[in-house]
């Protein structure tokens, strides 16, 4: 009886490091891209810089997979909000295309130092989750505010006759901000700006304080709307 026990837990052992070590493969997994990892990304500037990516450069930052520790020490991260896709770079170097899939959360560091953090939305888009800034609030909070850039690549001209003078014939990038507003009692709601009307009717719970941020001004940048998400927040958890 004895040896059928100890077989079974070194059988348990063995599965538990095989799912640990699968979970890391998958993690770790190039995915496919029109901005091939292999060939990339060393200069982030030809492929539509920061108006495509986060950042021009390689940047600080962490990631939570969905199974096992957080990832950041040595490693370097971009997010590319047109493919929806994390990279990041290794202490050897490597560029790795993240199966997004695998991933739970993730921040990044400006060039302030400060973090972007970014999540899902909560019960948004499930057959196709996304990874969106968490402005205002977090990804577990009941009211949040995130945001995205739909970015659309504009070809050259080839009429142009300037740059076909100079041989430039790239094209070039732009990128369109979209908040979604999350209240855990209303659907996801997409809006192109923090307006007082829109803010005013989907968080109307909170009109006292939303009276109090608006004083003056038509919209709220994002860093006023995380000061005020924070303190609404924190009255609501006193």
């Amino acid at each position: 009886m004895k040896s059928y026990s100890l077989l079974l837990l070194i059988a348990l052992f063995t599965t538990n490091l095989l799912s640990q070590a699968n979970a890391y493969r998958d993690f770790i997994i190039a995915a496919s891209s029109k901005t091939n990892p292999a060939t990339l990304v060393y200069d982030f500037k030809q492929v539509g810089g920061s108006t495509r990516f986060f950042s021009d450069n390689w940047s600080e930052g962490y990631v939570y997979p969905n199974i096992g520790e957080m990832i950041s020490k040595g490693t370097k991260f971009n997010f590319d909000y047109d493919e929806n896709t994390l990279y990041l770079q290794s202490i050897t170097k490597d560029v790795i295309a993240i199966n997004m899939r695998t991933v739970k959360k993730f921040g990044i560091v400006n060039e302030k130092g400060e973090t972007t953090h970014f999540g899902k939305i909560n019960g948004f888009n499930l057959e196709n989750p996304m990874f969106y800034e968490i402005v205002a609030g977090s990804d577990t909070s009941d009211i949040a505010i995130f945001k995205t850039k739909t970015i659309k690549y504009i070809k050259p001209d080839k009429n142009d006759y300037l740059r076909n003078f100079n041989g430039d014939y790239s094209g070039t990038y732009t990128a369109t901000p979209e908040y979604y507003l999350y209240n855990k009692t209303k659907k996801t709601k997409n809006v192109k700006s923090l307006n007082k009307k829109e803010l005013s009717i989907f968080y109307a719970e909170h009109k006292v304080k939303l009276f109090e941020a608006f004083k003056g001004k038509k919209k709220l940048s994002d860093k006023e709307a995380k000061t005020l998400f924070a303190s609404i927040i924190t009255n609501d958890t006193i």
